[in-house]
């Protein structure tokens, strides 16, 4: 950090790659090596720096900060056209050099974590959209999820609301 501060970016970059290389199972060390790279912009370097936080701290409260910043930007309607500049665009621009892998990994580690049936719908449609070929691995399973939730849902209002959708004759 000092030698970012001093503009010393080179001997910065030399103190990161030691660091990083001395303490690989050091957190804060490995999270400063991505706020270092995000920082300064480098989206290739961040992407490889969150996946090693990813695979190597997945319940760190910082990290799952930024893969909550990162979820929200993805769950826009139309991120490409909606993230044109600024920090929804570095991490649009982040996501894209993440492996396949990995994103899949994230979206569903996001959609796993959401408290809230609804918010782990539209990640699992996150996922679907980005990843067809996943619809019919997960397809049944979001399904499965919604009515789960629409059973509670109605069984919490105490209506049969439920049963009058799916069993209408419309006749």
């Amino acid at each position: 950090k000092i030698e970012t501060e001093k503009g010393n970016i080179s001997a910065a970059k030399t103190w990161m790659l030691t660091a990083r290389a001395i303490f690989p199972n050091n957190f804060d060390v490995q999270f400063e090596a991505y706020i270092s790279e995000k920082k300064a912009g480098n989206v290739r370097e961040c992407a490889k720096c969150l996946q090693v936080l990813f695979d190597n701290f997945p319940k760190q409260t910082k990290l799952l900060d930024e893969i909550h910043m990162l979820m929200k930007v993805l769950r826009k309607k139309n991120p490409e056209s909606e993230c044109a500049e600024g920090d929804d665009k570095f991490y649009l621009d982040m996501f894209d050099h993440i492996s396949a892998e990995h994103q899949k990994k994230m979206i569903r580690f996001a959609a796993d974590k959401a408290s809230d049936p609804l918010e782990h719908c539209k990640l699992m449609l996150v996922l679907l959209r980005k990843f067809k070929e996943e619809i019919s691995v997960l397809g049944e399973k979001l399904i499965e999820t919604i009515n789960t939730a629409e059973t509670r849902e109605v069984g919490q209002v105490g209506g049969t609301r439920y049963d009058m959708i799916w069993f209408h004759d419309p006749r």
